[in-house]
């Protein structure tokens, strides 16, 4: 049975044009609210059936291995469904988790609306936790990671209210599915409503609303919302506060279901409400109980073991011992006819402790090895760790499914909210993608004509980061690497801010590449460290490179203007048919090929070609001469 349908016609409201079409005030009335309720609860009864056990697995209810309840056998409980729901939270609360809207065809410079936008969803989500924890509430993250893991289901209230000043607060509260109700329509929620129990006391202080007697007394209060009012009733009393526009698109009510398992139907049962929606219990219900089962058995022979049974024999069999004989160093008198005999142990069968190590194996494959929480004799290798991520993962995935997916609900709704109109501005705050601060006021025209949110969350899983990193070297070596960069750091690195790391490490090159940045970055490092002398020596450098490249940068712009001139000269002087002098050289001083004459000839050899050696011809002879 679905209860999407309402009394009075199926109507719309466009908070953003403020064109109700038809008024849903008729069918709103604590008898058909409290029809619409306890309809949900009957059809969902096995569902919450279901909760309830897990709940109980949870808290580790106290097993009892009697069959009639009393407590004469001894019982064991197990801490496994405990650890095994503290850990797989854990892993999912302390991963990232990222908002993207999507660039898409968009220009560069129109790029920062985008993380604008983003900024201002990083913003509600700071400022809705900051209201959590002023009500004493866990963080957000915390309490879906619960919900999804525990309960199967994930129920968020999320809309935007303006206070008695008229400044406009985000209101984003996790709320329990086990008291959740809801109808579906062709459209998705119709309504939902939540139903808890407070006292005439709480009643009191919230509503202003005298119920009488005693004042610890408990009442069932639901708050109801449909696709345009909000009201709260009591069961049995009426309104506490009367149908009123709430101003949301939409039924300000966030659901996912979690899970792998698609809503199946059977001639035995049209509705499968108890497997729709799993908890991380699923696999182990039937295992915890009959491990408790069996542990059970060997705490009743320890037990037997530590406190033996004995035979005492006798004539009449009157004698009783008055001191336990099962005490250390005891000793017990007894008369010449007495006889005292400790009964033999009682012992399992081998096939018991098989039994119990196939419990164990078979509940490690549906929760965590011991190597997931740590305890790891020896070192892993590559291969293990993966492998040990994968089993990790298989459990971890529906489950951050079902976190996305409510918190790109969330968003995309309270943003939908905020482009009505309604609301003024907000100042928000907080830090963004790349980890970075923000304290900035929003407008809704500022998000206005922006995609829609895209979130991510990561688990943090064990990884091999040193195989990591090598594969990444290996797919960007060669002339042509087998991935550009941007696929590296996503697929493999597995980096969340593509953009940013990219921007960084050119950021990161460009300093080592140039001196005066690297010294740059030092003296900037230097001063914020409080060396100033050494920030000063820093400076000294920096301006006299500066002044170096300087004087270098003018020196060769001289010696290019100068060649340009002489070719200037030189062509202007060819071109009319005479001699050209360059500019700045005397014409006495310069060469005749400076002014265009032709390469003068060599001055040719007097006399006639000889081989070396040959006595010129008419010279004086090389003997000596004698003197008369």
């Amino acid at each position: 049975m679905m209860y999407g349908g309402q009394a009075g016609g199926q109507s719309v409201m466009d908070s953003a044009v403020g064109t109700v079409v038809q008024s849903f005030t008729d069918a709103i009335t604590p008898e058909n609210i409290d029809q619409k309720v306890q309809g949900f609860l009957t059809d969902y009864a096995d569902l919450h059936k279901r909760m309830d056990d897990d709940q109980n697995l949870h808290d580790l209810k106290a097993y009892n291995a009697n069959k009639d309840g009393t407590d004469t056998f001894p019982s064991y409980t197990s801490n496994s469904p405990r650890t095994f729901a503290k850990k797989i939270c854990s892993l999912l609360a302390s991963g990232e988790m990222f908002i993207r809207v999507p660039y898409g065809t968009a220009l560069k410079e129109e790029r920062s609306r985008h993380d604008m936008k983003e900024r201002f969803f990083y913003g509600l989500l700071e400022s809705a936790n900051e209201r959590l924890k002023k009500r004493l509430e866990l963080r957000l993250r915390s309490q879906l990671v619960w919900y999804a893991a525990v309960r199967g289901y994930i129920c968020v209230r999320a809309a935007l209210y303006k206070d008695g000043r008229g400044h406009t607060y985000v209101d984003i509260s996790p709320l329990d599915p086990r008291a959740a109700s809801w109808g579906l329509g062709a459209d998705g929620l119709e309504w939902a409503a939540y139903t808890t129990q407070r006292t005439a006391a709480m009643i009191k202080s919230q509503y202003n609303v005298d119920m009488g007697g005693a004042q610890n007394a408990p009442y069932d209060v639901t708050d109801y919302y449909d696709r345009v009012y909000n009201a709260t009733v009591i069961r049995g009393h009426g309104f506490v506060k009367q149908p009123t526009v709430h101003g949301s698109t939409g039924v300000p009510i966030v659901i996912v279901p979690v899970g792998m398992t698609p809503n199946v139907q059977s001639r035995e049962n049209l509705r499968k409400t108890a497997g729709y929606g799993e908890s991380i219990f699923a696999e182990n219900r039937a295992v915890y109980e009959t491990r408790n089962k069996v542990m059970s058995i060997y705490l009743s022979l320890v037990e037997k073991a530590r406190d033996r049974s004995y035979v005492l024999y006798s004539v009449d069999g009157s004698t009783r011992l008055k001191d336990n004989p099962n005490e250390a160093a005891g000793v017990i008198p007894l008369a010449a006819t007495a006889k005292l005999e400790l009964v033999a142990l009682a012992e399992t069968t081998k096939d018991a402790a098989i039994l119990a190590g196939v419990i164990s194996e078979e509940m490690h494959f549906g929760s965590l090895t011991k190597t997931s929480y740590g305890d790891v004799p020896f070192q892993l290798s590559g291969f293990a760790i993966n492998s040990l991520r994968q089993s990790v993962f298989s459990i971890l995935q529906p489950l951050l499914d079902a976190i996305q997916d409510a918190y790109e609900q969330i968003l995309n709704m309270l943003a939908d909210q905020y482009l009505t109109g309604a609301y003024d501005t907000m100042q928000l705050s907080g830090y963004d993608s790349n980890r970075l601060y923000f304290d900035s006021r929003y407008t809704p025209e500022m998000i206005t004509g922006l995609p829609a949110a895209k979130v991510r969350v990561d688990a943090d899983l064990p990884q091999d980061e040193i195989a990591q990193v090598t594969l990444a070297q290996k797919a960007r070596e060669g002339q042509v690497p087998l991935l550009p960069d941007t696929d590296i750091l996503d697929r493999i690195m597995k980096v969340q801010d593509v953009g940013a790391t990219q921007d960084a490490i050119n950021v990161q090159m460009a300093k080592r590449m140039s001196p005066r940045a690297l010294l740059k970055t030092l003296m900037d490092a230097a001063e914020q460290q409080g060396e100033n002398d050494i920030a000063a020596i820093l400076f000294g450098e920096l301006i006299v490179q500066q002044l170096q490249q300087q004087i270098a940068l003018a020196k060769s712009q001289m010696e290019a203007t100068m060649n340009t001139q002489q070719a200037q000269v030189i062509a202007g002087g060819k071109a009319a048919g005479g001699p050209a002098t360059p500019t700045g050289l005397p014409p006495t001083v310069q060469p005749p090929q400076a002014a265009g004459e032709p390469q003068p000839p060599a001055t040719p050899q007097a006399g006639p070609l000889v081989p070396p050696g040959t006595p010129r011809p008419g010279a004086q002879s090389t003997a000596p001469t004698e003197l008369g």
